[in-house]
């Protein structure tokens, strides 16, 4: 399985913050991650990632800034990851 990183800049929260996610989490929003970031999701891995706040404004088609707090960012990354992980057990993605 190709993994994307993440890093965490929220070090109140850092232990709970997984190092990586499936690409297929956030390969689907290339796009948006161009828009907010001007680099591909291949050159933000090179350079270390995203973290959990941007994941999500990439996840969810929204401007970088102002940044979502963490409590919001961290359920809904985490949410994609597990459903991703749900449905590669279903046989969805082979």
């Amino acid at each position: 399985m190709k993994l994307f990183p993440v890093h965490s800049t929220d070090c109140l929260n850092c232990k709970l913050v997984p190092r990586y996610i499936p690409w297929e989490v956030i390969s689907p929003y290339e796009e948006q991650a161009q828009k907010n970031h001007s680099q591909s999701l291949k050159r933000l891995a090179e350079r270390g990632g995203l973290g959990i706040q941007e994941m999500y404004h990439v996840m969810t088609g929204q401007k970088l800034y102002p940044l979502v707090t963490f409590d919001i960012a961290f359920p809904f990354v985490l949410n994609a990851v597990a459903k991703y992980l749900f449905e590669v057990g279903r046989g969805v993605y082979q």
